[in-house]
């Protein structure tokens, strides 16, 4: 659920939490989580064999113009058997 809607639903249940503060808690478990997510894409991609998924998504970025969408690329990597990771990118070009 995205967090403006869970932001609404917390006023609802008469302990309002604030976008911000969700978008902060986020953040902190992105960067605890960051180390697990490295080791794992560097071991799919150590393997002799990874499937790749490139899905092109739509999405509003805030802060472009209200109602114009931007296209980025969301990649599941996975072997058979492993785990599976998800890249987001902005464009088609390799990351370094």
């Amino acid at each position: 659920m995205p967090l403006y809607r869970q932001e609404k639903a917390s006023a609802m249940w008469g302990a309002t939490i604030s976008r911000k503060t969700m978008a902060d808690w986020v953040e902190t478990v992105v960067e605890w989580l960051k180390p697990i997510y490295h080791y794992m894409r560097a071991d799919l991609l150590r393997g002799g064999y990874v499937q790749a998924d490139e899905t092109p998504v739509r999405y509003c970025d805030p802060d472009q113009k209200k109602g114009k969408t931007e296209q980025g690329w969301l990649w599941a990597i996975s072997r058979p058997g492993g785990d599976v990771v998800f890249d987001w990118r902005l464009s088609r070009a390799m990351a370094s």
